[in-house]
């Protein structure tokens, strides 16, 4: 007989937040763990699980995203060097001890204007993009969270194989 004493898998799922595959992954290894009265299958292949163990139901790993990336694209036609003078300038900016920001500067195959391809801290993200609308008035970016730092850094070297980093340590010092 079952009870207000068990939950099915998609509501364990809600209140876990984690997907109902998850939690049938996880009843699967636990059946034989925990008492039989603890989890139930009945026979619509439907399982009900205790409240008791529902705390074994949280979520293993949550992912946090650490970089933003940024992509920069000047409306006006910039040299490489004026580009790497203008990330000089956004780093002397951002008023911040610790700083790193990496990029690299690629030519647009359509128009050959030079754009910028940049990663940098998630929570450094916002500083920079409100000093670069400052350093570049006319300019259209795009800003994504990275899931795959070593995809958007392949990314950015397709045609250059260089990304310069740009760092500002405690000491208020930057280095290239």
């Amino acid at each position: 007989m079952i009870t207000n004493d068990y939950l099915r898998v998609a509501e364990v799922a809600k209140e876990k937040n984690i997907t109902t595959r998850t939690v049938r992954n996880k009843i699967k290894k636990l059946i034989g763990v925990v008492g039989d009265n603890k989890i139930i299958r009945e026979s619509n292949e439907e399982y009900r699980i205790h409240k008791s163990i529902i705390n074994m139901f949280e979520p293993e790993r949550v992912h946090q995203i650490k970089y933003s990336a940024i992509t920069i694209d000047p409306i006006f036609k910039y040299t490489v060097e004026d580009l790497k003078k203008i990330m000089d300038w956004i780093m002397e900016l951002i008023n911040e001890d610790e700083v790193e920001i990496n990029y690299s500067i690629e030519q647009k195959k359509a128009n050959g204007n030079n754009h910028l391809h940049i990663y940098t801290e998630k929570s450094v993200s916002t500083k920079f993009l409100k000093c670069a609308k400052f350093a570049i008035p006319k300019m259209s970016y795009h800003i994504a969270e990275v899931y795959d730092l070593e995809g958007w850094k392949s990314y950015m070297q397709k045609e250059t194989d260089i990304i310069k980093l740009l760092k500002k340590n405690e000491k208020n010092e930057k280095n290239n």
